[in-house]
C-alpha cells in the first residue's frame, strides 16, 4: 500500500506509475501521484494551456532557427552535400572497424549464435554437405576459385553459390552482395 501525495488515499502500488526519474525520495521506484492523479493534472486546462504554447513557440526561437540552419547545413540535399556525407559514412566506417569486427567475433562465440547455426545446419543437411564438398575441392584444386565476381566482374574473393545443392561441385563464383541478391531473388 501506498498513499498518494495529491488525494492522499491509500491504494496499491499497481495504481502507480514506475518513476521516470531515480530520486531519492522514491524509494519504491514509483511516481508518488497515482494514475488516476496524474490523468487528471495531465487534462487540466493549464497543462494543456502550456502544451499548446509550446508547440505555437516551436520553432521561433533563435536558439531552434540556430539548430535548423546547422541541420540544413549538415543535411544538404544538393550532390555535393550528398557526396559529403558518403565521406563521413566512409571515415565513420574505416574509424570503428576494428570496434565492429571485435564485436562480431564476439557474437559468434555466444552459445546462442552457435546454437542457430547448430540448428540451421541440422534443418538443411544437403547445403551443409555441399558447402564441405566445395571446400575440399578448393583445397584439393579440383576446383579453382578465381579472384572476381563473375556476375559483377569486381576483384574479390568470391563465394560458391550452388544453385541445385544435388550437384555440390556446380558452383558459380560471385561476391557477398551479389551472393546475397541471389539468395533475396528467390
Amino acid at each position: 500500500m501506498k498513499q498518494c501525495h495529491v488525494c492522499l488515499a491509500f491504494k496499491s502500488i499497481d495504481d502507480f506509475y514506475h518513476s521516470a526519474i531515480n530520486r531519492r525520495h522514491v524509494g519504491d521506484g514509483h511516481d508518488n501521484r497515482c494514475k488516476e492523479c496524474v490523468k487528471n493534472h495531465a487534462k487540466s486546462p493549464e497543462v494543456r494551456e502550456h502544451t499548446n504554447e509550446l508547440r505555437r513557440n516551436r520553432g521561433k526561437s533563435e536558439n531552434d532557427k540556430e539548430r535548423n540552419r546547422q541541420w540544413q547545413k549538415k543535411n544538404d540535399s544538393t550532390e555535393q552535400g550528398k557526396q559529403k556525407r558518403r565521406e563521413r559514412g566512409k571515415k565513420y566506417y574505416w574509424a570503428n572497424r576494428d570496434k565492429r569486427l571485435s564485436e562480431q567475433y564476439l557474437f559468434r562465440q555466444t552459445e546462442s549464435f552457435k546454437k542457430a547455426v547448430q540448428t540451421h545446419r541440422e534443418k538443411y543437411p544437403e547445403r551443409r554437405k555441399a558447402q564441405i564438398a566445395v571446400m575440399n575441392a578448393v583445397a584439393t584444386k579440383k576446383l579453382i576459385r578465381p579472384e572476381y565476381c563473375s556476375v559483377c566482374g569486381i576483384n574479390c574473393k568470391p563465394e560458391g553459390h550452388h544453385f541445385d545443392y544435388s550437384q555440390p561441385l556446380v558452383v558459380i563464383w560471385v561476391c557477398k552482395k551479389c551472393h546475397s541478391d541471389y539468395h533475396l531473388s528467390i
